[in-house]
């Protein structure tokens, strides 16, 4: 079965330039690295709130620190990946991909943060 696969993919990637394993395997590494940052995301919003104690909120922070280090890590090895392969176009569509996610979930943490500080007017 493996060897009818391979003969497939060799096939079809006969006629093209780039390594699509590497680009395969970098986009993998993308959609983990962003995965990761949005978890952090969860426990940073998780540490400011007021239910959680100091030492769940040092944890939290901590743990938000290491995800978005070991994205960082990730994703730049990812990115010298694709660009040592010469594979620009994956480069720049995972890299906007990558953009627009983590801005969109920046702005509905940041959105949330500003509802949850606003004063809360009880009706009498």
């Amino acid at each position: 079965m493996n060897h009818e696969i391979g003969t497939l993919v060799t096939a079809i990637t006969a006629d093209v330039d780039v390594n699509l394993w590497g680009a395969l395997g970098c986009s993998v590494t993308f959609a983990a690295s962003m995965f990761a940052i949005l978890d952090a995301l969860g426990d940073y919003a998780h540490s400011r709130s007021d239910t959680a104690t100091v030492w769940q909120s040092t944890g939290h922070r901590l743990k938000f620190g290491s995800k978005i280090s070991a994205s960082l890590v990730a994703t730049i090895a990812a990115g010298a990946v694709l660009a040592l392969d010469n594979n620009w176009w994956a480069l720049i569509a995972l890299v906007i991909v990558f953009i627009i996610v983590i801005t969109w979930s920046l702005l509905a943490l940041s959105r949330a943060n500003s509802r949850s500080r606003a004063p809360k007017i009880i009706p009498t």
